[in-house]
């Protein structure tokens, strides 16, 4: 990440997109949340979304685990 400080406007400008994204995607956009923090610097903000995708990753691992279980039953009842 440049460490170069970005003007006052820029960073609006980040944040308003950020917030449109956030309107029209909800959660969906958590990457280009993630993009949006970084690049105007917001700690909390960084903080929150790695979470939320940590949470996420392991989220989609238990739900792959429950779909391994639901495809078993569904073979042994084809049997």
């Amino acid at each position: 990440m440049d460490n170069k400080e970005i003007s006052e406007e820029k960073r609006l400008e980040i944040i308003r997109e950020m917030i449109v994204t956030w309107e029209n995607e909800g959660t969906d956009s958590i990457e280009d949340t993630l993009e949006s923090a970084l690049k105007i610097k917001d700690n909390e903000l960084v903080e929150f979304v790695e979470k939320a995708m940590s949470f996420l990753s392991e989220l989609e691992s238990v739900k792959d685990e429950i779909d391994d279980i639901m495809w078993a039953y569904m073979e042994m009842l084809d049997e």
